[in-house]
């Protein structure tokens, strides 16, 4: 157990994308030929290969999974109680990249042996368990033994008496590793697919801490332990509560194990983590653990993570440090490693369970598919909404949510120590687009009645390679916001045009960040909160005699588009136009011609503006996409310019340029990705062929409706 950080720090991550149960095949009217399951996981959520637990993130990872069938051997209907197995097979699914969340598999052909064809009215029932890499954890049935696969063996077992159950010889600490899903449907043989839905039947734990103190009654502390106060449960959660049509949940657990002392779930070795005492000699100094793309925590904090069978029987999480005795020198003592006890309790704590109602329950039960999270961490690769348990608290609590439930991901979560948080609807992937603009998501929040007139300082802080400046306060048009209690904040910041950005190559990536920080006045205690912004697209652009015409600058998003708070796209409200009321021609909007440029939408605009008679002819100024979708410096690119932008950002994500949209441009004629002009002629990035022709006006094209995207020079 002590090695669960390195294994964490080893772990590598593969993910795989979701996919929609969309146009399932339905139930059938004559007799299946075969029979094929359509596998899905509840909600659909993506799986990632995770043996151990290290989020409250709903990833999974599958490595083996066994169907089995059951059935009444005496009657057409089907119980609980009468049904026995006739059928198992061990599925053909591999874990890999390319695997789907919605998983088909016909049984093998011997299936229909074990049925009866002749009666397409007789109830059967499919069972479908998996389990990640551990699967020599849990035995089903439960009398397996150790074998070349011990989830086979089922059949001529009742179904009543099924239960997943720890192996023999296999230790608590294996189960902390193992995720089980398991699902069940009932059918006939009318049917031709059978769809099941897998639900995990375990729970998780996740222990967060920070403010460990370096020395507890003349101990140095050197670890830490997470327990749960009583026996685990060994076994049980296959079974199903009933067959009752339409429905699918499985019966409650039973305790298993009704041991009086705590049950060590995970620990932390601090020595392996390189923990020393803080420069004020009171709490660790804690290296923080950055893996990319997989694991990272903040300094000065520990992270374990646990799975757990459901336990119907009141108990609670225990926190324990461990201690050390040390000679003068600083060298251990021979004294045997002190691991505190409920007697010692300054290193000892009990974690109560924060219920609905706000309240504190001291004794609580253990739900499968819940997640218990003790401090807050909803996601690995990251510390973006961090807020780990202080252990200068006086009260800790462990909040339970649905594993699949990512709607809320705040700061402000309930169980946290802090008693003031920052906190934001934003999630972790939301980027605010590259013109200036506010963000009044953020509230400083007093979570108790100790903290509702505690005075606290806000302050903007920016990485050591960003000279900052571009995001203040809006109340004071500072970096600094002091107030008190309950507080809703607006900030501003700047537009982001930054040609120079060391990660203009890698759009996607292409964004800065800045951080906000509470801070209570008088204490430690402290939130913050990250505020990013999406560096504009830049490219390069020509003219229309093929030379360079420098770089410009294009807006991440079409014009009335914004982005969700989850940092998706809404386009519900997009603005779409006209080229010009009453289908003007270019020549008659610019005058001539020759005013049209195909290069420069700058310089299009100048000339439009430029012309003298406008004074009787207004309307058409005004009723022109060139002068409407203007903003300030932003203006309707040219032909030319908007080819640079799908050329250079084709296939970048965050560049929101979808194969089946129509953008206007400045020359009277519209574009998309998919045209013809990057199938039928040589284009580079820095040498767009001469398209001189692209600045003639067609007069059907006019009366469309569609997207504008703005851009602006930058050199």
């Amino acid at each position: 157990m002590k090695q669960i950080m390195i294994l964490w720090i080893i772990l590598w991550a593969v993910c795989f994308t979701a996919c929609k149960e969309d146009n399932l095949p339905t139930e059938g009217t004559q007799q299946a030929e075969d029979l094929e399951l359509v596998i899905s996981f509840d909600n659909e959520f993506e799986m990632g290969s995770r043996s151990a637990l290290t989020s409250s993130e709903p990833t999974h990872h599958i490595e083996y999974m066994y169907a089995y069938v059951f059935a009444n051997e005496n009657s057409d209907k089907l119980t609980v109680e009468d049904a026995t197995c006739i059928y198992e097979e061990k599925l053909p699914w591999e874990a890999s990249a390319e695997a789907q969340s919605v998983f088909r598999c016909k049984l093998k052909e011997d299936i229909y042996q074990k049925l009866t064809a002749n009666n397409p009215d007789k109830q059967y029932l499919v069972m479908v368990v998996a389990v990640d890499n551990n699967k020599d954890t849990y035995t089903f049935p439960s009398t397996g033994t150790p074998s070349e696969d011990i989830h086979l063996g089922m059949v001529e077992k009742k179904l009543n008496e099924v239960k997943m159950a720890l192996a023999t010889e296999v230790d608590y600490s294996q189960m902390a590793y193992t995720e089980v899903f398991a699902g069940f449907k009932q059918f006939t043989t009318r049917q031709s697919q059978v769809q099941v839905t897998l639900t995990r039947r375990v729970a998780g734990v996740l222990c967060y801490l920070t403010d460990l103190p370096a020395k507890v009654n003349n101990y140095y502390i050197i670890g830490v332990q997470l327990h749960w106060s009583t026996g685990l449960n060994t076994e049980g959660i296959l079974k199903p509560g009933n067959l009752t049509e339409g429905e699918e949940s499985f019966a409650d657990s039973e305790l298993s194990d009704n041991s009086s002392t705590t049950t060590l779930l995970a620990e932390v070795d601090l020595k392996e983590m390189g923990a020393e005492e803080s420069s004020d000699g009171s709490t660790l100094y804690i290296p923080p653990v950055s893996v990319e793309g997989t694991l990272e925590t903040l300094t000065n904090s520990v992270l374990m993570g646990a799975y757990m069978l459901p336990i119907q029987a009141d108990g609670h999480f225990v926190i324990k440090l461990v201690g050390e005795k040390r000679e003068a020198d600083g060298t251990p003592t021979s004294d045997p490693v002190h691991v505190f006890t409920e007697t010692s309790s300054e290193g000892y704590f009990a974690v109560k369970q924060l219920a609905e109602d706000g309240t504190s329950v001291d004794n609580y039960g253990i739900t499968a598919d819940y997640i218990y999270n003790i401090g807050y961490k909803p996601y690995s690769a990251d510390t973006d909404y961090d807020d780990p348990l202080s252990l200068k608290g006086t009260e800790f609590k462990v909040v339970a949510s649905e594993w699949q439930s990512r709607d809320d991901i705040h700061v402000d979560f309930p169980n946290t120590q802090l008693g003031l948080v920052l906190s934001t609807d934003k999630k972790a992937g939301y980027r605010h687009d590259c013109v200036a603009g506010t963000d009044d998501n953020i509230k400083v929040e007093a979570l108790t009645e100790d903290y509702k007139d505690k005075p606290w300082t806000l302050t903007i802080t920016y990485p050591d390679d960003d000279k900052g400046g571009w995001c203040c306060f809006s109340e004071n048009l500072s970096e600094t916001l002091n107030g008190t209690g309950n507080k809703n904040v607006t900030i501003k910041f700047t537009e982001y045009v930054d040609p120079a950005s060391k990660k203009i190559e890698k759009p996607d990536e292409d964004y800065r960040e800045a951080t906000i920080t509470l801070q209570v006045d008088g204490t430690a205690i402290s939130s913050s909160i990250k505020v990013r912004q999406w560096n504009a697209l830049i490219v390069n652009s020509v003219a229309e005699d093929g030379k360079d015409a420098g770089k410009r600058a294009f807006r991440r998003l079409d014009n009335g588009a914004v982005f969700n708070l989850d940092g998706t796209v809404d386009y519900s409200n997009v603005t779409t136009y006209q080229w010009a009321k009453k289908d003007r021609l270019p020549s008659f909007i610019y005058g001539t011609d020759s005013q049209n440029t195909g290069d420069d939408g700058k310089k299009n605009y100048d000339n439009m503006l430029d012309v003298n008679w406008w004074g009787e002819n207004e309307e058409h100024w005004n009723g022109c996409v060139v002068n409407l979708a203007r903003d300030g410096e932003w203006y309707l690119p040219a032909r030319i310019e908007l080819h640079a932008l799908m050329y250079a950002m084709k296939n970048v994500s965050s560049a929101y340029l979808s194969d089946d949209i129509n953008w206007w441009t400045s020359t009277a004629r519209a574009a998309s990705v998919s045209e013809r002009y990057f199938s039928n002629k040589s284009v580079s990035v820095t040498k767009l062929k001469d398209l001189k022709d692209l600045k003639k006006g067609y007069y059907e094209d006019r009366k469309n409706n569609y997207r504008a995207r703005l851009c602006k020079q930058i050199n």
